[in-house]
């Protein structure tokens, strides 16, 4: 079952992808996740937060805004702490 694996890999990449629309589905799937997984949302951080916090200087508004709800649900999640590695 490595199914969740190599989606998570896909979800990583396109969370850089230039089509911002792209970025945009991907962070709003990811939400979904999150709220699915719950805390095992964590297993995936490595993975994930570095990317998504990535996003938080774009120069589009609403790709920011997104992302900014992206990490506040993975914080709904109960997972503050362990965002604490990718915040320098």
């Amino acid at each position: 079952p490595t199914g969740l694996n190599d989606l998570i890999t896909v979800m990583k990449t396109a969370l850089t992808d230039k089509n911002k629309n792209l970025v945009r589905i991907v962070l709003s799937f990811l939400n979904k996740l999150f709220e699915s997984l719950g805390t095992n949302s964590k297993n995936f951080a490595s993975y994930l937060i570095p990317n998504i916090l990535m996003n938080l200087s774009d120069n589009n508004k609403f790709l920011r805004e997104d992302a900014v709800k992206s990490i506040e649900i993975y914080i709904d999640q109960g997972l503050f702490e362990s965002l604490l590695p990718y915040i320098n």
